[in-house]
């Protein structure tokens, strides 16, 4: 009976190219739609607001 385990080697190579996939498909996704609080002019309350009003549970900005 053959066996379909893959060898050690061969599963790290697949792990490795999944991983590209997706780090390269969110790097994309992110140049593509730039997070707003990256956008904004420097100013701790545009920073604020922007937060407060984007619906984040969140109360307060990132530090």
């Amino acid at each position: 009976m053959q066996s379909h385990l893959l060898a050690p080697e061969e599963l790290e190579e697949i792990i490795a190219r999944a991983f590209k996939i997706f780090y390269e498909a969110r790097r994309e996704r992110e140049r593509a739609a730039p997070r707003p609080w990256r956008l904004l002019a420097p100013g701790k309350g545009r920073e604020r607001e922007c937060w407060k009003s984007s619906g984040s549970s969140k109360t307060s900005a990132p530090a």
